[in-house]
């Protein structure tokens, strides 16, 4: 899995670990320094028409579940 991890000097680094075993931290191979990792907001992507409109919504109400 691609981890990205943010150098104060030479910007973002990118690294390859197993999921779940990346380290908070790596060396820049630029200046040796440490980088921190950068956490960045998982891609969403949405197939379909939509769960919405199939499972249940305005046209079912909670009278009609028993």
């Amino acid at each position: 899995m691609q981890y990205l991890y943010q150098c104060q000097e030479h910007g973002i680094i990118e690294r390859h670990f197993p999921l779940g075993k990346a380290p908070d931290k790596v060396v820049c191979p630029q200046c040796g320094r440490a980088a921190r990792r950068a956490y960045t907001v998982p891609g969403v992507v949405y197939k379909g028409s939509g769960w919405a409109s199939k499972d249940g919504g305005k046209d079912r109400l909670w009278r009609d579940v028993e």
